[in-house]
């Protein structure tokens, strides 16, 4: 018996759902087939681009990067030829070594010296400060007891970790340390 034309449709109408999800299946083999032959004639190639105006370049170059102060492990000294050590005063902690430090407070009219230590985490690619002559600009700001703002900028020599260490064999290790 050869299938007539009533006969396929009278069989696709007692079978509507099945014939759905056919027709579903089908649709979607056409379209993930359509979509892997362009994926395959497509041509490959980076798109190289440089954006100057993203939060990084606003915040280093533009901008200043501000670093909270942070406790020193050890003093800051530097080691004489004859044996001894100048140590320094800190401005903001009480120091291990020296003796005798007057209040953390400053009344009115009185003023102190001496050594406030910033570290910042490790920084990679365009997040560090710009230099310039080896020396790069530092803006320190301070904020008094009545809450007016002071700030001073610094051109300061760029030295490696291991001058720095010279006075503080502790600087770098701080973020690890605490």
């Amino acid at each position: 018996m050869n299938p007539t034309a009533s006969d396929f449709i009278r069989w696709c109408n007692d079978n509507s759902g099945f014939v759905s999800i056919i027709l579903f299946v089908a649709t979607l083999v056409v379209a993930w087939a359509g979509g892997l032959f362009k994926l395959l004639t497509a041509q490959l190639g980076y798109k190289w681009s440089i954006n100057r105006l993203n939060w990084y370049f606003l915040r280093y170059v533009l901008g200043w990067c501000w670093l909270p102060t942070m406790i020193s492990i050890m003093d800051f000294h530097y080691m004489l030829k004859s044996g001894g050590a100048k140590f320094y005063p800190f401005l903001m902690q009480r120091s291990t070594v020296l003796p005798e430090q007057s209040d953390l407070y400053l009344p009115i009219g009185k003023s102190a010296h001496g050594v406030i230590y910033f570290e910042q985490p490790d920084a990679w690619g365009g997040c560090q400060p710009r230099v310039k002559a080896g020396k790069t600009l530092v803006k320190m700001r301070v904020t008094d007891s009545f809450g007016g703002t002071h700030t001073g900028r610094f051109w300061l020599p760029v030295v490696t970790l291991e001058q720095a260490r010279k006075y503080n064999p502790s600087i770098g290790t701080t973020h690890d340390e605490v």
